[in-house]
């Protein structure tokens, strides 16, 4: 192919391929290196020219993000539905909850403001159980309260937390 037209101002060629316009500089084109990366997931060696690429394959990438995103949760190891591991979690923190001392009265309506009423020396608390999990070392529920709640308890397949903290 040879340029029909030439640009004095800055030295480059235009060149007409197919009836287009492109425009070619004084140096070709700087070749993209390959560089080598180690699999996050496999721990494998490879080259790739891509930056961005991470994993060695599509099969690696899914089996390391299904690791990181998986958690353990009570319904996920068994299979049970959302509301018997509810109920599960309830009773838990009801059980806890007499350990420490407590009186404890469950609701018998979904639709009440707490799940469970605690007594004791007085002082009436009113706590909702949350099914949570943990990842990482990070708990994860869902926080988002209706009513005026004295103590959220989140039930894990590590054990209770409650927030705030109940007293001994």
């Amino acid at each position: 192919m040879v340029p029909n037209v030439t640009n004095h101002l800055t030295n480059r060629c235009t060149v007409r391929y197919n009836g287009g316009m492109d425009t070619l500089p004084d140096d070709p084109k700087p070749q993209i290196k390959r560089r080598t990366i180690v699999c996050p997931n496999c721990s494998q060696s490879f080259s790739t020219r891509k930056s961005y690429q991470r994993f060695c394959s599509q099969s690696c990438q899914a089996a390391y993000w299904k690791e990181k995103n998986s958690f353990d949760s009570i319904g996920r190891e068994s299979g049970l539905p959302t509301a018997t591991v509810g109920t599960i979690g309830e009773l838990a923190v009801a059980l806890d909850l007499l350990r420490r001392g407590y009186h404890v009265f469950r609701a018998l309506s979904p639709s009440c403001p707490a799940d469970l009423v605690a007594y004791r020396d007085g002082d009436p608390l009113k706590i909702e159980v949350r099914t949570g999990y943990l990842r990482n070392g990070k708990l994860y529920a869902v926080r988002k309260l209706n009513g005026n709640i004295d103590h959220l308890a989140i039930s894990t397949t590590a054990g209770l937390f409650y927030e705030p903290e109940l007293g001994t």
